[in-house]
Order: C-alpha cells, then structure tokens, then sequence
C-alpha cells in the first residue's frame, strides 16, 4: 500500500524538489481519449525537452497507427475539398480583374472607347479653387406634390 504524497513532501521522482514545485502539475493534467480506446496525458504525447524533433516524430509515429478505413475517409474528404478554395483577397482580385477584362472585349468589340480625362482623382493634387460638385439628396428631393382640387377634378373626367 503506498502512501499519499503530500504538497510538501519531497517528490517521488527523486529530483529533491517538493511534489508541488515538480510532479504535482502532472499528475493533475486531465486523461483524454484517443481513438485506440487508450487514456493518455498530454505530457506523454509531446515532451518539452526534445520538442524540437518530436514533433515530426509524433506526427510520424500518429500517421502510422492510422487505419487503411481512416486513409480512405481522409482521401474522399480530400477529393471533396481539393477544389474548392477559400475566397481570400487574391482570388477576389483575380476575379475582378478577369471580369475587368471581359468588359473592356466586348466594349471593343461593340466599338466604345475610353476616354483618357487625365485629371486626378487625388483630392491633394487640386486647386484651393476647386469645388465639387456632388448631389446630395435631402428629404425635399423625395417629396411627391399633393394632389390639388383641380388635379383631382381632371383625373374625374
């Protein structure tokens, strides 16, 4: 029967450490399941002193114990996703720019041609004397006349 070691006591391990300075953490970690039906401590998957090489060993060591049932799901889940990509920036760019350039046949094709204005479009390079003009719609713009009596007794006849 062996003893419960205490916070205090000096660890079992034999590194003249207290048990909670060194083993405690360890022992607490929680188990997690793995697909062999095994329980296994993070600490033991991967050891922080050789995590440098360990981890294309572990990565190595995982890929065998896989089975020929589980290569074949990842395959199809492969051939699945394998052409669908994730819009980012670039793929939205490229889509614009081949939209771009569909635009700019057709407008050859049908005989349009772009005008070269050679103004800026940077605000810094204008004058101090340069005003834009820009509508802005208020409420009034939307405003729909009432009808008056006269309009009404025309649209009566």
């Amino acid at each position: 029967m062996t003893k419960k070691v205490n916070r205090n006591d000096p660890c079992p391990c034999g590194s003249n450490k207290k048990y909670k300075q060194c083993c405690l953490k360890k022992d607490s970690q929680p188990a997690r399941y793995t697909s062999e039906g095994k329980f296994k401590f993070s600490a033991e998957v991967v050891n922080p002193n050789t995590a440098g090489n360990s981890c294309t060993q572990l990565f190595q060591r995982l890929s065998g114990s896989i089975s020929s049932e589980q290569k074949q799901v990842v395959d199809k889940y492969y051939e699945i996703t394998k052409n669908k990509t994730p819009l980012g920036k670039k793929t939205i760019k490229k889509a614009k720019s081949k939209e771009d350039r569909l635009v700019s046949e057709q407008l050859k094709k049908h005989d349009f041609q772009v005008m070269d204005t050679n103004l800026s479009l940077d605000p810094s390079n204008r004058g101090d004397d340069f005003v834009t003009e820009e509508f802005i719609p208020t409420q009034e713009d939307y405003r729909i006349s009432e009808n008056t009596d006269s309009d009404l007794e025309e649209n009566n006849q």
